[in-house]
């Protein structure tokens, strides 16, 4: 990643904001900070249209640095990334404009110019919207769309059902700038992954001719632009289950935003034809109670998790989350 330059120390990058801010209300700085707001003009051109101007009127170049890569929880393959968008507000919460990359690299360097004049923005970033997800507005308006208006959501299909893998999906923000100086304004971007999988394996079953479909039911569907939970509906995430010679049952599921207060999250294995349960648990819970067994659970480090069941005649005996075993016969499911 590339560092922003030392030499500009953070006085003097809180200098140059407070500057902004108010100073060039009364000198008439060009670098002041846009007025945005309803019914001012926003500064600026759209992304794409002006790629020799990048930094506004006043030719100081305004960069956006992403940062995939600064902690080893969040190194992102290439592959992950379909497509970048970042959404930029103004001081007072109004919508400004959207950065779209829809072929990144993603790397250690990566970085977007940002076709504004310097000043307070709040860059939002999101990945792959546009595959598996949608935001609230097609068309947001300049000086009018506020932040509480914009959210993020799986773009379902069918109904509240998701028989397709989502994209992973990651998510970042940054506010003050890391170098404001009269040679460029230099602000830096973390990004984190809000994707999971989930796994599940059985042992011990016994073979026969029947299908089975695997299922997480979850109250995940729609994140705020800040990425917090406001899904009031239940997202079922399906799966067929596939079997081996032995006639053991796996599959996988990706899903979005597991959250720890979320205890009416279901998983479950049912018979496709009969919607028999052959077993049904809540998610968030099972995964908590590695805690019990002096486990870390922390959903902002690990990304995937494998259940397994053991059965011993067709009579489930013990279930396991990432080898360690978390339940066994003759403890309450």
């Amino acid at each position: 990643m590339r560092k922003p330059n030392t030499k500009n120390t953070v006085i003097f990058t809180l200098a140059a904001i407070l500057i902004a801010g108010t100073s060039c209300v009364h000198d008439g700085l060009d670098d002041c900070p846009p007025e945005t707001g309803p019914g001012t003009e926003i500064p600026g051109t759209d992304p794409g249209t002006d790629p020799g101007n990048p930094g506004g009127t006043d030719g100081t170049p305004v960069t956006l640095y992403v940062d995939f890569a600064e902690k080893l929880y969040t190194r992102t393959p290439a592959a992950e990334v379909s497509a970048l968008h970042v959404f930029v507000f103004d001081h007072d919460g109004y919508y400004v404009t959207t950065l779209e990359d829809r072929e990144p690299l993603i790397g250690g360097d990566y970085a977007m110019d940002v076709p504004l004049e310097p000043g307070d923005y709040e860059f939002i970033g999101w990945t792959n919207i546009g595959s598996s997800y949608a935001v609230s507005h097609n068309a947001p308006q300049p000086g009018v769309t506020t932040l509480g208006d914009l959210y993020i959501e799986l773009d379902i299909l069918d109904g509240d059902t998701l028989r397709d893998m989502p994209d992973h999906l990651h998510h970042g923000l940054t506010r003050l700038p890391s170098v404001a100086t009269d040679t460029g304004w230099e602000y830096v971007m973390e990004i984190d992954r809000y994707t999971y999988t989930v796994n599940i394996v059985t042992e011990g079953l016994g073979a026969d001719d029947k299908d089975y479909r695997y299922v997480i039911a979850d109250r995940n569907g729609r994140l705020s632009i800040y990425n917090e939970d406001i899904s009031e509906r239940t997202i079922y995430y399906v799966a067929d289950c596939d079997r081996d010679d032995s006639g053991q049952l796996s599959a996988s599921l990706r899903v979005i935003r597991l959250l720890e207060d979320h205890l009416d999250s279901r998983v479950y294995i049912e018979n496709r034809e009969t919607g028999e349960l052959l077993f049904s648990d809540n998610l968030i819970g099972r995964l908590l109670s590695l805690r019990d067994i002096g486990e870390t659970v922390d959903f902002s480090t690990r990304f995937e998790y494998t259940i397994k069941l053991v059965f011993d005649r067709d009579i489930l005996v013990s279930i396991s989350v990432n080898d360690w075993i978390v339940w066994e016969s003759g403890y309450e499911i």
